[in-house]
């Protein structure tokens, strides 16, 4: 059985730690190593971090700790083309759940997961660095969707998700892919409240109470922050401004 974080650990806690278990000076690999055992505390048994571009059918780069036969099979006979995930990124950006038990024509990979022994995945899309491009995180587990949605499990995983697209860089350690940085734009002390309130796994009606503002004024800054920093969510907001050091404790 996979190791659970400790019950007693608030959500607050578990980011910090998790962004803590990160070190600028680890290799890839230690990294990744790092990222596997945070997955498996929230009940995971494999992790995906894939980069795809839209107008493509496979993907640009992945990393993956699925077992090797199926990454050989979905590599070999091309299920990338099949891959929902992959197709859910082309119309929606938003999380895509996949119960393997099911028996549904719109999931043709079910059959091949579920013999490979993963029972629920969860998808998880993230702005790319161009335009055309898209980060997504998969969550891959042999326990079913209704013992990951207990508690605040599914969020700790999206929180995860955001913080592992600020690890992982595409094409590391392969041919280089030059990327071009620009300076963060400042966040604003609204700004700034509304992600500490949200790092301590807040929604946004508890982050409008706690900041006395009205639930659509919270909606707008998780807006300007996710634009300011070429964010699709607003975990991976979050995610961005503590890599960054944009925001306090």
């Amino acid at each position: 059985m996979n190791q659970k974080s400790t019950p007693c650990e608030s959500y607050s806690e578990f980011v910090e730690r998790a962004m803590s278990s990160f070190c600028i000076e680890d290799s890839q690999e230690v990294r990744w190593k790092t990222a596997n055992r945070l997955i498996s505390e929230l009940g995971g048994t494999a992790l995906n971090i894939g980069v795809i571009r839209l107008t493509e059918d496979n993907p640009m780069w992945m990393l993956s700790s699925m077992s090797t036969e199926w990454i050989e099979k979905y590599i070999s006979e091309e299920l990338y083309k099949i891959d929902p995930l992959i197709s859910h990124l082309r119309v929606a950006n938003i999380p895509v759940a996949l119960n393997t038990q099911k028996t549904d024509p719109d999931w043709p990979l079910n059959e091949y997961l579920r013999k490979a022994g993963y029972l629920f995945l969860y998808g998880i899309p993230f702005g790319g660095n161009r335009k055309n491009e898209r980060k997504i995180v998969t969550y891959c587990t042999d326990q079913s969707d209704t013992e990951i949605n207990q508690g605040d499990t599914l969020d700790r995983i999206k929180m995860l998700a955001a913080i592992l697209t600020t690890q992982f860089i595409s094409g590391e350690g392969t041919e280089s892919v030059e990327i071009e940085h620009f300076g963060r734009p400042q966040l604003g002390p609204r700004e700034k409240e509304a992600l500490l309130w949200l790092k301590s796994g807040y929604r946004n009606d508890r982050i409008a109470y706690e900041m006395g503002i009205a639930e659509v004024t919270v909606r707008k800054h998780f807006l300007s922050l996710r634009q300011k920093l070429n964010a699709m969510t607003r975990e991976q907001a979050l995610a961005i401004a503590l890599h960054e050091g944009l925001v306090g404790s």
